[in-house]
């Protein structure tokens, strides 16, 4: 179940940054257009994990100003331009100064697999094969939801995990 927009972000002791979680969670509790001034700043700082906050601001950013608005182009790297998926991802984690590497598979790689009951929204979804190998990745929207970059007839899009392959969630999140 996705938290409902008037509710508060989750608080998180080990975060660094009260004040921008004070921010963000009265910006979203205001509503779903809000502009996130925070994600479109560019990186604040030098990190390999995204905090749990910024990676439910990336969510939201990606639901409610990408999707629907921007293209899925392959390869696609800027909002401007349009995404693919792991393009959003990679894009999405860089403005909170967090690394992912460029492809599906070496972010799947790359971090930390979880089970879906300790995934949170921001957190990563990847689609496997069975050669083992990420062919598709999304950012996790909460209960059977994401959203990513799916193809030209979707675009960026919110919407149902697709079961019918190999699902993996993911975190970089501290």
């Amino acid at each position: 179940m996705t938290r409902p927009l008037d509710q508060p972000l989750p608080t998180d002791d080990a975060s660094p940054a009260p004040s921008r979680r004070r921010f963000l969670g009265a910006a979203l509790a205001g509503t779903a257009a809000v502009a996130l001034p925070v994600v479109t700043a560019g990186p604040a700082r030098a990190a390999t994990h995204i905090t749990a906050e910024d990676a439910y601001s990336a969510y939201w950013t990606a639901r409610y100003r990408y999707a629907g608005k921007v293209p899925y182009v392959y390869g696609g790297m800027d909002p401007d331009t349009g995404f693919d998926c792991s393009g959003m991802t990679k894009w999405l984690y860089s403005r909170f100064g967090v690394y992912l590497p460029r492809s599906a598979d070496e972010q799947y790689r790359y971090v930390r697999t979880i089970d879906k009951g300790s995934a949170r929204p921001g957190d990563l979804v990847f689609y496997v094969n069975s050669s083992g190998r990420a062919f598709h990745n999304g950012l996790y929207a909460g209960g059977d939801m994401l959203v990513d970059a799916g193809n030209p007839e979707v675009d960026i899009s919110y919407r149902r995990i697709y079961y019918g392959s190999k699902v993996v969630f993911g975190t970089q999140r501290y």
